[in-house]
């Protein structure tokens, strides 16, 4: 019974390490994006210029009165 204990034991860290690695791997991907897009100017503004008018709907659906006094 220890023997397949410790085998379980032994598959859930991998699998742990694995997830920890793709995690880290996601990341590592998303900071790339983010330092390619920092190294375009135009790409940069593309961003701004689609993520603001996002983060006032955002806010409009969560806090419509602050746009209606």
């Amino acid at each position: 019974v220890s023997l397949l204990l410790n085998q379980l034991m032994i598959m859930s860290l991998s699998l742990l390490l694995w997830l920890i690695q793709l995690q880290f791997l996601q990341l590592q991907l998303m900071y790339n994006q983010l330092l390619l897009i920092l190294h375009h100017p135009i790409l940069l503004l593309i961003l701004l210029l689609v993520l603001l008018p996002l983060q006032k709907s955002v806010l409009e659906l969560h806090h419509p009165l602050l746009y209606y006094n």
